[in-house]
């Protein structure tokens, strides 16, 4: 029995059917779709002003707040607190990362420095 190849045939089909149930001649682009609720995280780019990091002497976040009534009071939901802790948590791991890499090339230097001498 001689094995029927349809599946390139199959495939043309496939991906043809959005577009087909939408009535369109052109490709179903899901990417174009409209949002059903706007960006969630849109408000919040400048909801609290963020701890900055300076390499060499990083700052741990302060932990995110679980009173309800201090939140009221800096006029801050809970989300935004909890995102305000992860965004300076990874600014703070990022602070550590580069203070540990210019660490080890001031480390390599003075090894490089230590092996030349005589």
């Amino acid at each position: 029995m001689k094995p029927f190849f349809l599946s390139p045939a199959l495939g043309l089909i496939v991906l043809a059917l959005p577009a087909i149930a939408q009535g369109k001649s052109e490709p179903f682009d899901h990417h174009n779709l409209p949002l059903d609720s706007p960006d969630p995280f849109a408000e919040e780019q400048d909801s609290l002003p963020r701890m900055e990091q300076v390499e060499g002497a990083c700052r741990q976040p302060d932990p995110p707040l679980s009173n309800q009534v201090s939140l009221n009071a800096l006029g801050v939901t809970r989300r935004q607190e909890f995102v305000r802790y992860f965004d300076e948590a990874n600014a703070y791991l990022m602070c550590l990362e580069r203070t540990k890499f210019s660490f080890v090339e001031e480390v390599r230097r003075y090894s490089e420095t230590f092996r030349d001498t005589p």
